[in-house]
Parts: C-alpha cells; structure tokens; sequence
C-alpha cells in the first residue's frame, strides 16, 4: 500500500540541477511543496530543499570533498540530522547501491534490475563516442536492511523523458518526504550524472 508518492521534475537550467518536488498523499491529492537546486561542478555537495516561496526545508550535504564512496547527511533547516546516506562503492560496481539511515531503520537502495545496470553502464561507454542518451526507465528499490527479511520501503523510477523524472513511492508512513526526496536525488548523484 501506498502512504505517498514523491515526483521530481527536472527543471532546465545551465549552471545547476533543479527539480520541482510534487507530493501526492494517500487521497490522490497532489501539491508542489519544495523545490530543489544541486550546483553542478561542486567540490564538495551542498543541495538544497526549499518551498515553493523559497524558504529551506532541508539540506543534503557531503562530508568530505571528492570521494568515491561519498557520505551524506541530510539535515532540517534547523540542523538537525534526517538520514545519513552512504554509497557502496563494492556494490554499485554492479548495481548502484546506496545505504540510508534514518531513526529507527537501516534501508538499502539498489538497482532493480543487474542486467539494465551493466547495460547502462555499457552504454556510458558508447555515449563517449556517440552522443545517444540512454531512454530505458531505471529503477531502484529501498528495503530494509536489518534482518534477513529485506522489507519494502519505497521504489524509485526514473523516468527519461526530454527531462528526467523521478517518481517514488513510498509504503513506509514514518520515512520523512524530505529523506524520500534526497534518496531520489542521490540515485540521480551515485549514477555520476
């Protein structure tokens, strides 16, 4: 069962990556309730999450300047710690894998599917020649990590369009919109676009 969707929609812009965050409860109803601005070419990563009359919500910001295996904490206009996300480098060698903490649960997120992943991958490969984007949809999944019982969270898609979208769903009522929000957009960082 759904408790609520998040949509990203990317904006066009040239000095940096934005998104309009749309929520739609568990009624259907829907509202812009933030929007998201990411600088590209940053050493160190600072996005923010502000409502629509530009007031912050939340910040997803990194620990270190330029790692492979980047840390992030996603934290309240007041400070306070929402979730840390990590990368796992040894995973996302296959799949992009990424892991979540947020008070009370462990969640990992991961490719859906190995095959697309290489096949994404290959295609970066391609792209370096010919400039061909990549329109196959990709999609993660978010379990929980504890216990050998992964249960689901959330799933994330992506959607390619002349703009990505990023669609997540949500059945876990106690996972913050902001945290589901920075999830999406760092699927969209730990893919290194």
């Amino acid at each position: 069962m759904t408790a609520y969707v998040v949509e990203l929609q990317q904006k066009v812009t040239l000095v940096k990556n934005a998104w309009a965050v749309l929520l739609t409860d568990a009624e259907g109803r829907q509202t812009h309730v933030a929007q998201v601005a990411q600088k590209r070419f940053a050493l160190k990563e600072a996005v923010r999450i502000d409502s629509p009359t530009g007031e912050a919500l939340a910040f997803i910001q990194g620990r270190k300047v330029l790692e492979i295996a980047g840390t992030y904490d996603v934290v309240d206009a007041g400070g306070a710690v929402l979730a840390s996300m990590a990368k796992d480098f040894k995973r996302s060698l296959g799949r992009s894998t990424f892991r979540v903490s947020v008070p009370g649960m462990e969640l990992l997120v991961q490719e859906r599917s190995e095959a697309r992943a290489i096949a994404r991958r290959v295609w970066g490969l391609v792209q370096m020649v010919i400039e061909i984007p990549w329109f196959l949809p990709i999609q993660f999944d978010v379990v929980r990590a504890e216990g050998a019982n992964a249960s689901p969270v959330a799933t994330i898609d992506r959607q390619m369009k002349l703009r990505d979208h990023y669609r997540v769903e949500v059945s876990e009522p106690a996972l913050d919109w902001r945290v589901a929000t920075a999830m999406a957009v760092a699927a969209d960082a730990f893919m290194n676009r």
